[in-house]
């Protein structure tokens, strides 16, 4: 049979990593959360993989100092996904988009 990924799933895995990140950092979830400018429980929900914010996401990404890294991978599998360059640079510049090939078939 197919392996799917389940949402559920995806969640409860953000939630161990950023729990693991956090205690490697000898933070409790009432520093981070103050730090995050969100509720203990907030962040406790994140962490159980319950339902959490997107922007709650961010904040804590931005906080374990790995929202830089999850924008350049958005960008490395744009790249990948689009036929675009990789790289900000050119991927900013107007003149540089002369040289982006048409978007490659997903199948």
């Amino acid at each position: 049979m197919f392996n799917t990924t389940e949402i559920k799933d995806v969640k409860v895995k953000l939630g161990q990593l950023v729990r693991r990140l956090r205690k490697q950092q000898k933070l409790t979830q009432v520093q981070m959360s103050h730090n995050l400018g969100v509720s203990r429980a907030t962040l406790n929900n994140l962490e159980a993989g319950k339902n959490f914010t997107i922007d709650t996401l961010f904040k804590v990404l931005k906080e374990l100092q790995l929202l830089e890294t999850l924008d350049d991978e958005l960008d490395r599998v744009s790249a990948s996904l689009l036929g675009r360059p990789a790289d900000r640079k050119s991927y900013d510049n107007p003149q540089a988009a002369d040289k982006w090939s048409e978007p490659k078939p997903l199948y």
